[in-house]
């Protein structure tokens, strides 16, 4: 179960042009949803995060909208991995798991999965303490799996 609205989300803007990759999100936005015995809230994550939506690579995207069907997931996704609170695998688990919920069939939730196994290392490898720090301060929430549970974030 996915409780949410749709997030709002504008091109990110450098010197007037869209950097062609990224979104910023318009408004304060908000998740709960219970999926394979994940439960994570996102109280609030604060306009002005910067979201990729899906890391999908230009020549699927005909396939795969990167701020389509999925973009709650890819949202949760995102945060998840930019304050580290959880393992980069947790992540991934948790991702393939809203993926499901919101409908993606076999096929497109575990070749999203495989994607982020592979490539998402990368990623996490360029967080700073600085980025860590501020993705933190704008996102508020809870999350609980098999007997683990905590409160986190500062938003």
């Amino acid at each position: 179960m996915i409780k949410a609205n749709n997030p709002k989300l504008k091109k990110l803007m450098i010197d007037g042009k869209w950097d062609g990759d990224n979104y910023v999100l318009k408004i304060d936005w908000s998740i709960d949803a219970d999926v394979s015995g994940y439960h994570i809230n996102i109280v609030m994550l604060k306009a002005g995060f910067v979201t990729d939506g899906g890391s999908i690579p230009w020549w699927y995207e005909w396939r795969l909208n990167p701020v389509g069907k999925y973009l709650k997931a890819y949202i949760v996704h995102d945060i998840i991995y930019a304050t580290e609170y959880l393992p980069r695998a947790v992540a991934d688990a948790i991702l393939r798991e809203l993926i499901k919920e919101l409908g993606g069939n076999r096929f497109i939730r575990n070749a999203v999965y495989m994607a982020v196994r592979i490539g998402g290392g990368s990623v996490w490898k360029q967080h700073t303490e600085e980025s860590i720090r501020i993705a933190r301060n704008a996102v508020h929430g809870f999350y609980e799996y098999d007997g683990v549970s905590f409160e986190f974030g500062n938003a």
